[in-house]
């Protein structure tokens, strides 16, 4: 689950067989986004860009 929250932006793992991994290193329970990442969630690949200017 990837959520905007006020400030910044969290991509939150919650309890995936396949696992989920940003920029190659994987989540245990959530990690902070900021910038360009490369998201990978078995055989899914999302590309995802934050920045504080787009968040709502």
């Amino acid at each position: 689950m990837i959520v905007n929250y006020p400030n910044d932006v969290w991509i939150y793992d919650l309890g995936s067989l396949a696992g989920i991994s940003v920029n190659g290193n994987p989540v245990h329970g959530k990690a902070f986004l900021d910038g360009v990442h490369t998201v990978d969630n078995g055989s899914r690949k999302i590309w995802k860009a934050t920045e504080e200017s787009l968040l709502i």
